[in-house]
């Protein structure tokens, strides 16, 4: 059974920092079909609101941003999200070097 243990560094309080400084909200909440200010509340560590599994989702997939997946899973010392979609059989062993550089870049050059 695998032990996940939570991280006392505030990995996603930080990545929900990066992620709002790199986006515009307005659009990426259209985007969600909510509102902006919804968005900044649910990107910010210090108000009630959170996102849900769903909205983490679709907040990945419409900007092509894992850094808030990222920050999820370095709160429970886990590696970060590597994205497998331009992965085929002709291309597997590229993709997977990129993948394990991908992985030593996120931990080092980010600071999630």
């Amino acid at each position: 059974m695998f032990d996940y243990q939570t991280s006392i560094h505030p990995h996603l309080d930080t990545a929900y920092r990066r992620f709002s400084l790199a986006h515009n909200l307005t659009a990426v909440a259209a985007a969600m079909g909510i509102s902006a200010q919804v968005l900044r509340n649910k990107l910010n560590p210090d108000q009630p609101h959170r996102l849900t599994l769903q909205e983490l989702i679709r907040l990945t997939d419409i900007t092509d941003d894992s850094t808030v997946l990222d920050g999820l899973l370095a709160q429970l010392k886990c590696l970060p999200a590597v994205p497998v979609n331009e992965a085929k059989p002709d291309n597997l062993p590229m993709h997977a070097l990129s993948a394990t550089a991908a992985i030593g870049v996120s931990q080092s050059g980010k600071g999630v």
